[in-house]
């Protein structure tokens, strides 16, 4: 494990508050502290895994973006829910992109699909994804993704680049967002869907929500602290939608977490995901999970 010694944004050195303490129930089973960084207000995984061995965290056929399965109820409602979010994030990306063909690159794109509802309705489409499996999954339908090496040699070149719940996996995000600025051209957007950790489910499921999903997300992101981020980095915030069903998702799964039976769950989480919604309906917190656009400084 490797602990950071200074804030992700504000690169200072400051004690670092003990924010939560809560288990990996994916996989390992392990314990990690998320904290607080007082200079930036960022919490984070810390310690976290090594890059070396941060893979293993990932190695499970229950991790659903990453896998087709379709075995449990769980796993058949994420397919339909994700289909339908796909025609939504669609529209998100259209209401700022007005370009005829416009070119798209979907960093992080697991197993394709939507590089491939991109690529129907009229974008360049084009994915990167490191974890091999789902990159295997996305390529055996077809979708077309791009190497390391030739991303990193591209200039300026695509109108819109997506992040859908990717950047609280990035070791040194910060890094790979000045980087990704330079592959967008004059006016493109990035576009990211993160969880936030104030929001109403968030504050009610404390250690047992399901979105910390340690060590596999290594920052855990508010409004402000993701605006500030992003802004660092040289973009201007130009829009935010709520993702409506992410709430209930992940209420489902920390209901799971807390040993519930699958109805009671079911039951619970529909609750708990509806007072979610209408806490962030009426302004009171954030959405369970948010897309925030950014257009690139230029």
């Amino acid at each position: 494990m490797k602990y950071l010694p200074e804030g992700p944004v504000c690169r200072t050195h400051p004690p670092f508050i003990d924010h939560i303490k809560t288990a990996d129930r994916l996989v390992s089973g392990e314990m990690f502290l998320i904290q607080r960084c007082q200079q930036c207000g960022m919490l984070m995984t810390n310690p976290r895994p090594e890059a070396g061995i941060i893979y293993k965290y990932y190695t499970s056929d229950d991790y659903i973006s990453h896998t087709d399965s379709r075995r449990t109820i769980q796993e058949k409602v994420y397919g339909r829910v994700k289909a339908c979010m796909t025609k939504k994030k669609l529209g998100i990306a259209r209401k700022y992109i007005k370009a005829e063909s416009p070119s798209l690159l979907d960093y992080g794109c697991g197993t394709g699909e939507f590089i491939i509802a991109a690529g129907k309705s009229g974008f360049n489409a084009i994915g990167y994804e490191p974890g091999a499996g789902a990159a295997g999954l996305a390529e055996g339908k077809g979708a077309e993704l791009i190497s390391e090496k030739r991303l990193r040699d591209q200039g300026p070149f695509y109108d819109v680049i997506s992040m859908w719940h990717v950047l609280e996996h990035i070791d040194d995000f910060p890094v790979v967002l000045s980087e990704l600025s330079q592959k967008l051209k004059k006016n493109g957007v990035i576009i990211i869907a993160v969880p936030l950790a104030d929001s109403l489910d968030g504050a009610k499921y404390r250690e047992y929500w399901a979105a910390w999903d340690v060590p596999r997300h290594l920052w855990h992101f508010s409004r402000k602290s993701l605006v500030n981020a992003l802004t660092n980095a040289g973009f201007n915030l130009t829009g935010r939608h709520p993702l409506f069903f992410d709430s209930y998702y992940i209420s489902l799964l920390s209901e799971r977490h807390l040993g519930r039976p699958p109805l009671s769950a079911a039951m619970r989480a529909f609750i708990s995901g509806s007072l979610s919604n209408l806490s962030a309906l009426l302004g009171r917190t954030p959405w369970s999970s948010e897309v925030f656009v950014f257009k690139k400084n230029n």
